[in-house]
């Protein structure tokens, strides 16, 4: 079996806190899915990846500010992995691809933000490199009114690319009991 790889995609204090961007849509209970999440991936052991936006000064994720940080609510624990990157991916012009082969990750659970942005362009990225995708569908959001109908629309593309798109509940069960989400 393909060892697998929590990926958290920007959830970052700029992403709910409305000062410099519009706050995610139902920000709360999507904190409170990447957490059940991030509970049982830590109690079974798979890796946990957190990507981190260093996004331009002024903008909502600019480095160094109170915005830029991960969200406290993810708790990050030593030895979990940050990814700092500048563009949409976190493959482009970072390590990640390099440090889950170092760590023989060969399928990604991803969750996160910007469902048609950061989220879509790292999901792209992944299929891209042939890593095994399994989409976390009620794990990620965006800002704005249409925020569920992208979601919906961007959890539809993925499966259509041969993706796995599953809610929290499954991907949790199946680590609790020993398999791959």
């Amino acid at each position: 079996m393909a060892r697998q790889a929590l990926v958290i995609v920007d959830l970052q204090v700029g992403a709910f806190d409305g000062a410099r961007d519009p706050p995610l849509v139902d920000g709360e209970r999507l904190l409170e899915r990447v957490c059940a999440l991030l509970e049982v991936a830590r109690a079974v052991g798979v890796p946990i990846v957190f990507v981190q936006d260093c996004g331009r000064v002024g903008g909502a994720y600019e480095e160094g500010t109170p915005h830029w940080r991960l969200h406290p609510a993810l708790a990050r624990r030593p030895g979990e992995l940050v990814i700092r990157k500048r563009h949409p991916s976190a493959f482009k012009g970072t390590s990640l691809a390099s440090t889950l082969a170092s760590l023989a990750v060969r399928e990604l659970v991803v969750c996160g933000q910007r469902s048609d942005g950061c989220l879509q362009s790292t999901c792209l990225d992944a299929l891209a490199a042939g890593l095994r995708l399994t989409l976390v569908g009620d794990a990620h959001g965006t800002p704005g009114e249409r925020a569920a109908a992208v979601a919906a629309r961007v959890n539809r593309e993925f499966e259509e690319r041969g993706a796995s798109v599953q809610e929290v509940a499954r991907v949790t069960a199946s680590w609790r009991a020993g398999g791959r989400a």
